[in-house]
């Protein structure tokens, strides 16, 4: 079957992307993981760049959320259909309740309704240790055994976390008062990476 391109891809949403593979998806097709694909591409090379570029993803899953709504809370018939009240949940509930948790939990120690050793650095551990698990865990389902190097990073991912946090509150923002999605494409600067020494 032919498909024309104004036919299969809709024009009214910043992730259009995953919108058409929600519908593939929906339709009963399974979209595949092609691990040897080589993609070309630039990452933004500043906090500013970064920022735009998740609004504009949080939006583009807000907007394929809603336009498939109906389909996301129906009984599930494939895998996947499990898995998308779970991602929306994650991906814009938690971020929200991490924002109101945060600064009442730096209230509450403040006030000492809530010991600065106690659940906040069982969860703060917690947290950490999660992240390192599932870190190894991807480094070592792909093999990639090279990539323990970078674990300096790994308390960057707490800053990062609320940052993310803070974007899609922006996006949710954006969304209920319909600001008009803007592209924000990515500034490119041509930055190469530089690969790590062996």
């Amino acid at each position: 079957m032919r498909w024309r391109w104004s036919a299969c891809c809709r024009e009214d949403t910043v992730g259009e992307d995953l919108e058409l593979t929600w519908r593939v998806h929906f339709a009963g097709y399974d979209v595949e993981f092609a691990p040897h694909a080589k993609v070309l591409a630039e990452v933004p090379s500043s906090v500013r760049g970064l920022w735009k570029q998740r609004v504009r993803w949080q939006r583009g899953l807000i907007q394929t959320a809603r336009l498939h709504r109906r389909r996301v809370w129906r009984t599930p018939r494939r895998p996947i259909g499990a898995y998308l009240p779970w991602n929306l949940f994650s991906m814009l509930v938690v971020p929200v309740l991490q924002l109101v948790a945060l600064p009442l939990a730096v209230a509450a120690m403040a006030v000492g309704a809530l010991p600065v050793g106690g659940p906040v650095e069982v969860a703060l551990w917690l947290g950490l240790g999660l992240a390192l698990g599932v870190t190894l865990l991807s480094i070592a389902l792909d093999r990639s055994w090279r990539d323990l190097r970078l674990l300096w990073a790994l308390p960057l991912w707490v800053p990062l976390s609320v940052m993310m946090s803070a974007v899609t509150l922006t996006a949710l923002w954006h969304e209920a008062r319909g600001t008009q999605a803007a592209w924000n494409k990515l500034e490119r600067t041509g930055v190469q990476t530089v690969p790590l020494p062996t």
